[in-house]
């Protein structure tokens, strides 16, 4: 899939690097510190060549030092290395043994990439089913084909890919049919997730996402797509996770295809603009939660995902009928004879 300026895609070593740079601006890696390059890749389930070229650009920046075989080091303020290959134990030594200090650990690296190959994967689904090669897969992305596995074990739970009866990798695809049976379900299961997640929606995070939703309508229409997919996270994600109902939450999120790169897609392929009353659907339910009138918003969420429905189905008409856009190279049109 092409790529635009909202969906640019983080190399694996820039990532890393990006990562020991936070570090060191938040002092958890001081002076004296040593990085192995083994350890840092076991941390973010990589192969150690990213790692290796994050390192050897910080050491080209004057961040690290290169002490050999394998180790950097951080060196004092003054650039000067110090007197001692590891002058203090090694904050971001091998997880398997145990953290030098308490400090939280660094998002995995599945985690990180785990939404970009979800779109890359959910903008090929209306226009049939696809093979996965998941070796490919993992030499695009620049990870280990753990990290690949990792991704399409999730993506499975969330009903996007599954495996065919050779135990291959497949994506489902978005058909009428299914569009339709999805928005049945949450037709009846997103208001009632709404009410179980309503006694744990804080006052400001309501009232920071209507000032969002307000400000969108201000601009309407000169709003970024990525923008509105934001919104629809906040309330068909956000809001439905924080609910106890643990059962309720598992079903719902097979039913979250339609939201991924919703907006961005439908403009990026077809130049479809959003429209108004999707924001104004979304400031009123936003109103009466804030307002803490959950039936009115139960009702209005309902009203909500029927107008939505037919919105979305009208927009995959016209879709299906454009050009199969090209496809990730680890991705393979299913090909019916």
């Amino acid at each position: 899939m092409p790529e635009d300026g909202s969906h640019r895609r983080q190399t694996v070593h820039g990532y890393v690097r990006s990562e020991i740079a936070d570090a060191l601006t938040r002092g958890q890696l001081a002076p004296g510190d040593m990085l192995k390059v083994s350890h840092v890749a076991r941390r973010f389930g990589v192969s150690r060549t990213p790692v290796y070229r994050a390192m050897h650009e910080m050491v080209q920046a004057g961040v690290l030092r290169d002490i050999g075989t394998g180790r950097f080091v951080v060196p004092d303020l003054n650039g000067v290395e110090p007197t001692r290959a590891i002058a203090k134990p090694a904050v971001w030594q091998d997880p398997g043994q145990g953290p030098a200090n308490p400090r939280p650990r660094a998002k995995p690296l599945w985690d990180v990439l785990f939404k970009t190959v979800q779109r890359e994967i959910a903008e090929t689904t209306p226009f049939g089913s696809c093979f996965i090669i998941g070796a490919t897969l993992a030499s695009v992305h620049n990870v280990s084909r753990t990290v690949a596995r990792d991704i399409l074990a999730r993506l499975q739970q969330a009903g996007i890919v599954r495996k065919d009866g050779d135990g291959r990798w497949v994506t489902v695809a978005l058909t009428d049919r299914r569009l339709g049976d999805i928005y049945e379900i949450r037709q009846h299961l997103e208001p009632l997730a709404l009410r179980r997640a309503f006694p744990f929606l804080s006052g400001p995070e309501i009232d920071a996402e209507r000032a969002a939703v307000d400000a969108c309508l201000a601009k309407f229409p000169a709003i970024d797509g990525a923008v509105l997919d934001a919104r629809e996270d906040f309330l068909h994600v956000h809001c439905m996770e924080k609910g106890d109902n643990i059962e309720l939450i598992a079903l719902l999120r097979q039913t979250r295809l339609p939201l991924i790169s919703n907006h961005a897609m439908f403009e990026r392929i077809l130049a479809i603009k959003p429209e108004i009353e999707f924001l104004q659907d979304h400031a009123a339910i936003l109103t009466a939660l804030s307002d803490r009138a959950i039936d009115v918003a139960s009702a209005a969420l309902s009203r909500h995902l029927e107008r939505s429905a037919d919105t979305y189905r009208q927009r995959m008409a016209r879709l299906c009928q454009s050009a199969v856009p090209q496809l990730p190279e680890y991705l393979e049109l299913v090909r019916s004879d």
